[in-house]
């Protein structure tokens, strides 16, 4: 195979590269991009529901303290079935929160590889346009200086 024609073929290949590298990772991002909206958006709600159900606990504990308070100093607005009651719903809703904070750790962990695999294709982009790159210019710095990537024994003195 001539020379020339080993130049030509790293430019043609190189040329592909740096052409279709950047259309393939754009077309494997937005496949991501639908997913990656919808764990943010799991990840928001998630969290929105967390705060409002520590609000609630925040509230039933400051109403059972006022109660608490109330009773001591004046007769008793609430039984003790009815403050039980109250506790009971700070557990349940305590359940709620562990639940909540399970959810959003299996939320984040697939926010993270989703994040990975973008980070991925991202740098895998970036190593085959440089080696596109690379090729291009062997290739027509082989074809403009004709640099001699082997010796041809043609050449030689005969012994």
């Amino acid at each position: 195979m001539n020379l020339r024609t080993i130049y030509k073929i790293c430019v043609l290949i190189g040329l592909l590269m740096v052409v279709t590298i950047p259309f393939l990772a754009w077309q494997v991002l937005i496949n991501i991009q639908p997913r990656a909206e919808e764990v943010f958006r799991e990840n928001i709600l998630l969290q929105l529901d967390l705060d409002s159900l520590k609000q609630e606990v925040n509230a039933l504990d400051n109403g059972i303290n006022h109660v608490n308070q109330q009773q001591a100093a004046e007769t008793p607005l609430y039984t003790e079935s009815q403050i039980q009651k109250l506790r009971e719903d700070i557990d349940v809703l305590q359940t709620a929160i562990g639940e909540k904070l399970e959810q959003i750790a299996m939320a984040k962990t697939t926010q993270v590889r989703l994040v990975r695999h973008v980070k991925i294709v991202i740098a895998a982009a970036m190593l085959l346009l440089a080696i596109g790159m690379t090729l291009t210019v062997f290739g027509v710095l082989g074809l403009h200086y004709h640099i001699k990537i082997y010796t041809d024994r043609r050449l030689q003195p005969r012994g």
